[in-house]
């Protein structure tokens, strides 16, 4: 083939690929799948596209596995218990990858006399590795006698399977990553340190912190004095080929397949194929994580709304007892997190949230967003009466905070919508700025 031939066959190929990451963020003002978003960009030699939907997401090639986090929890006058389920939607609907911990729906009537149970069950941290999910289950409660319970443990899973993995096929050296944790445990615990072996580390999970990949796993040891009989295991380690396109080279790049690359930098994606540009995409929150698959593999669908058992939550946490706030936030967050479109579900969860004020900003900046997606879910020609109630809560929101402006914006326009002597009377009381002289 002659010199002209072949560039004519150079100008004529056909572009490459373009190039497809699932972008998992934290974004502590989500309260929807507990703060998850995943970013699914497409990105090649023009501007990439960025769809953005709640939870989490890993995957590898055409297979891609979504998840999600799930509140509950329940109130008596014997005790009250918060907990999370990690779910995964699989081909016959949703499945709890992670269940609650059992000790904490024990029946309370149960409590010793006197007594009541309290338990907390969380998933504190969730570490995405293109098809592999690390997770940190964290249990605190109390149920009588001299000592609370506390117990932690990390896994490393695969999606949708149920089954812990072997981490060790994903690092490199297993025996000399044993000695070095070791070491570093016998130097800190004062009595005796956990055995760590080459086996021991196939039940220990994997993370990405500071650029750097970490074997992390919670150990029995020690005495319950020094730190409730469990020790904390973080050791550096290096990826196996299979893991290195989710952690970052010494650049911070992240090397992804046929010259897919992206590197985080002041809190954005700037992504690239090739030698082309970067090109910047903006993230919610902190990564936790990514997976590369192909262009062709499924869109990431809306979750499968149930109405009915968001109400059964709301109800449940109308029950709760009044000083039992985080439970009935928990409620509030399962019944968004079920029917996350539904404008009258988000209106009563952001209001729930509203009045635990004990749980702090976090949770106030939460509600405000669920009533805010209320709002936008609420057709104000056919439904008048709840765009008024979401505005009149908006206005509450923002009174609380000291914004008395666009409190007096918002109970303005609930009255348009539904003429009301208690927001009239709200806004009557607000306090009189040179805006409204």
């Amino acid at each position: 083939m002659g010199p002209s031939l072949l560039l004519l066959a150079a100008l004529t190929a056909p572009p490459p690929a373009p190039c497809r990451a699932l972008l998992n963020v934290r974004d502590a003002q989500e309260p929807i799948s507990q703060g998850y978003r995943v970013h699914d960009v497409r990105f090649g030699q023009g501007a990439p596209t960025v769809t953005t939907v709640a939870g989490l997401a890993t995957g590898v090639g055409a297979d891609v596995a979504r998840l999600r986090l799930l509140p509950d929890g329940w109130s008596a006058p014997h005790g009250w218990s918060t907990q999370v389920a990690l779910q995964v939607l699989g081909e016959k609907g949703l499945v709890d990858l992670v269940a609650p911990d059992s000790g904490l729906s024990r029946d309370p009537a149960d409590a010793p006399e006197g007594m009541s149970l309290q338990g907390e069950g969380s998933l504190p941290e969730l570490a995405v590795l293109g098809p592999w999910l690390g997770v940190h289950q964290l249990i605190y409660g109390y149920g009588g006698g001299a000592h609370d319970y506390h117990d932690e443990a990390w896994r490393l899973l695969r999606p949708p399977a149920k089954d812990a993995v072997d981490a060790r096929p994903l690092f490199q050296d297993a025996a000399k990553a044993a000695q070095a944790a070791a070491a570093r445990a016998k130097a800190s615990v004062q009595d005796e340190p956990p055995e760590i072996t080459a086996e021991s580390l196939a039940g220990a999970a994997l993370r990405v912190r500071g650029g750097q990949l970490e074997l992390v796993d919670v150990l029995s040891c020690c005495s319950w004095a020094e730190n409730h009989n469990l020790y904390e295991l973080v050791q550096p380690v290096s990826p196996t080929p299979a893991l290195a396109p989710y952690v970052p080279d010494a650049q911070g790049q992240y090397a992804g397949p046929k010259g897919c690359s992206l590197k985080i930098a002041g809190g954005d994606a700037f992504v690239r194929q090739g030698d082309g540009p970067a090109r910047r995409v903006a993230l919610a929150g902190p990564l936790v994580g990514l997976a590369w698959i192909e262009p062709g593999a499924p869109a990431l669908a809306p979750w499968p709304a149930d109405v009915k058992a968001a109400k059964a939550a709301l109800a449940l946490a109308g029950k709760a007892s009044a000083e039992h706030g985080a439970t009935r936030w928990a409620l509030a967050q399962r019944a968004a997190t079920l029917a996350p479109t539904d404008g009258a579900v988000l209106l009563e969860a952001g209001w729930l949230g509203f009045k635990a004020k004990a749980e702090g900003g976090a949770q106030q900046a939460q509600a405000q967003a669920l009533t805010e997606r209320a709002l936008a879910h609420t057709d104000a020609k056919a439904d008048p009466v709840q765009a008024a109630k979401a505005l009149y809560n908006l206005g509450r929101f923002r009174e609380t905070a000291g914004d008395i402006e666009q409190a007096r914006a918002h109970y303005t326009r609930s009255l348009a919508l539904r003429p009301h002597p208690v927001v009239k009377q709200r806004l009557a009381d607000l306090p009189k700025g040179p805006a409204a002289e």
